[in-house]
């Protein structure tokens, strides 16, 4: 195993570990995704400042504030990983009381498209984006009614933020799904399919590779008789299509990095299952191998959460897309160095 993803590991493993020890009441699955922010940058989390966080949290957020429900430890990292907590803070609150409003923006969600607006410093544009985000979601609720709902929203928030047109996003996402169906026989849910589209479509760049690089990737954990999750699990492949080595190395290093983890106790939890730690080692390894670019050098927040309907997993989950989408090179816009040769 990479000496850095093996670093990356230990970082998880420990943030993991102080946040369980401090914030008793939250679920542990909630505690890795956190800790998993801070292993993305290379930090370990500092529960003392962290505590400094949730009181400025308690004493700003309105009573009933979806900011103080299963999202707070998420917010708590952010505003921790943020150069000043207050600001940060002020500043997702002030666009909370907006999004709120928005009639395509179900509750359960509003809190990961705060964040990523405020990640991206992009208050002033949110009109635009929710107008936007409601057109995109509208169309794929059209096409895909049975696989998409109000739960989108967030990804549907995401995919307005690309300087892509409408037409190209929708479009690029059904040539994904549908040439993943008829090219390969993956026996993935259509819902785990159309989640990773969604994603992969993000960026620019001819979405039928990145389709074959997952594809490829996907099998090469088949041919280590690895089992891979096939629902929530194989959308987090997206954070790997940009990645140049051999599908065989990447899944080594994956189960590698998956099997090190297992050796923690906080990893052997009973609510954990190893198609689940599978997951956070794919994190974990696709920002050590990934090719990053300026325009995501601030974390992007999303979910995409039709199968996690349970409020707790919904919250997870958007930390997890949060670590898994900040790796997506050229998302916004951001073009390659090749692209900008030609």
């Amino acid at each position: 195993m990479n000496d850095l993803v093996m670093e990356r590991c230990d970082l998880l493993i420990e943030s993991r570990a102080q946040l369980a020890k401090k914030f008793t009441m939250d679920n542990n699955l909630m505690c890795i995704a956190s800790a998993l922010f801070f292993a993305s940058e290379g930090r370990s989390a500092d529960i003392g400042k962290m505590s400094e966080c949730k009181k400025l949290l308690r004493k700003e957020a309105g009573r009933f504030s979806k900011l103080k429900s299963t999202a707070e430890l998420t917010v708590l990292s952010k505003m921790l990983l943020s150069d000043d907590p207050e600001q940060y803070l002020k500043s997702v609150i002030a666009v909370y009381d907006k999004v709120k409003t928005a009639d395509f923006c179900e509750k359960s969600y509003i809190v990961p498209v705060c964040l990523m607006i405020v990640d991206l410093a992009i208050q002033d544009e949110l009109d635009d984006i929710l107008n936007k985000a409601q057109d995109i979601l509208k169309s794929l609720d059209k096409s895909h009614p049975v696989l998409t709902g109000s739960d989108d929203s967030s990804l549907a928030v995401l995919l307005a933020l690309s300087y892509k047109d409408t037409e190209t996003i929708l479009a690029d996402i059904e040539t994904g799904c549908t040439y993943l169906k008829k090219t390969y026989r993956l026996g993935v849910p259509s819902e785990s399919v159309q989640e990773l589209c969604e994603i992969l479509a993000l960026s620019y760049g001819d979405i039928r590779s990145k389709c074959d690089t997952v594809a490829r990737i996907y099998k090469a954990f088949r041919k280590k008789k690895s089992s891979y999750g096939k629902d929530r699990e194989f959308a987090m492949l997206a954070s790997l299509a940009d990645i140049d080595m051999n599908p065989d190395t990447i899944a080594d290093e994956i189960i590698s990095a998956s099997e090190y983890l297992k050796k923690d106790d906080g990893f052997k939890d009973k609510q954990l299952t190893d198609k689940q730690r599978m997951m956070y080692a794919t994190l974990l390894v696709a920002g050590v191998y990934g090719r990053n670019t300026d325009m995501m050098d601030n974390p992007v927040i999303t979910g995409t959460l039709s199968i996690l309907a349970d409020k707790t997993k919904a919250a997870i989950t958007s930390a997890l897309l949060n670590c898994a989408l900040e790796l997506i090179p050229a998302v916004l816009g951001a073009v390659t160095d090749t692209e900008e040769e030609e």
